[in-house]
This record gives C-alpha cells, sequence and structure tokens, in this order.
C-alpha cells in the first residue's frame, strides 16, 4: 500500500482492487535490497529515487539484460516510502500467476475500512474513503 499511496501521502480507493496471487511456477526475481544491488551493478539509493523515469530506466536495463541477469520476470527491493520489501513483475511473469474471483476486492469494499485506516495511521498517511 505504501509503495502505491507513498508518493502523494493519501490512501484514494477509487476504483482500484487488491488481490491475492497465487503463483503458477516459481518466479525469478532480481534482489535489489541491501548488498543485491551492488551486484546487480547498481546502488540501494535507486529503490530510494523519486524520479520514477530513471527507476523506470533502471528496470528496463534488467530486464533487457538477460545475459547478465539472466532472465527475470521482476524485481524485489526496498521500497522508498518505509523500507519494506516491494515487488515489480514484468509483464512475463503474467502467465506465472493467478487469481480466483473471490480473491479479488476493490479498496472500497467496506471489509477493508478499517485496515486501510490502520495502514494510514502507522506510516503517516491520509485515508480518503
Amino acid at each position: 500500500m505504501v509503495e502505491v499511496f507513498g508518493d502523494a501521502r493519501v490512501i484514494t480507493t477509487g476504483s482500484k482492487e487488491v488481490a491475492l496471487l497465487q503463483l503458477i511456477r516459481d518466479v525469478m526475481l532480481l534482489d535489489l535490497r541491501g548488498s543485491g544491488s551492488m551486484r546487480a551493478g547498481t546502488v540501494a539509493a535507486l529503490s530510494k529515487d523519486a524520479d520514477r523515469p530513471l527507476t523506470q530506466s533502471w528496470a528496463q536495463y534488467f530486464y533487457d539484460n538477460d545475459t547478465l541477469y539472466r532472465v527475470i520476470d521482476g524485481l524485489i527491493y526496498s521500497n522508498a516510502h518505509n523500507d519494506e520489501d516491494a515487488i515489480a513483475l514484468f509483464e512475463r511473469a503474467t502467465e506465472s500467476l493467478t487469481t480466483l474471483p473471490t480473491d479479488r476486492m476493490r479498496l472500497d469494499d467496506p471489509s477493508l475500512r478499517s485496515q486501510l485506516q490502520e495502514i494510514a495511521m502507522q506510516n503517516g498517511l491520509f485515508f480518503e474513503p
């Protein structure tokens, strides 16, 4: 949640959804946490940079250079807002994931309200249902 709403500092539910994803096969993630970023040829500060075009360019570089990084399905990194683990999956991971219709829920579902309020409070965010 914080990785999605942290820049604006406001959790807005709108038409967004949350889903419980299940893996059909293992996914290969390039680990950019801690010393993983140095092993990947960059710096840990990369995941802390608010310059989205820059960070997306690096993600594209990792995606394109499968001879250096193998074929990866995405990245795992410490997010810029609270250092919690975040995962960004590339489109090639799509066939690795499944979800049941019952495992998807709109963020404006009343049953999520208290959890979203708690996340907002713990992270200094505002919550707009």
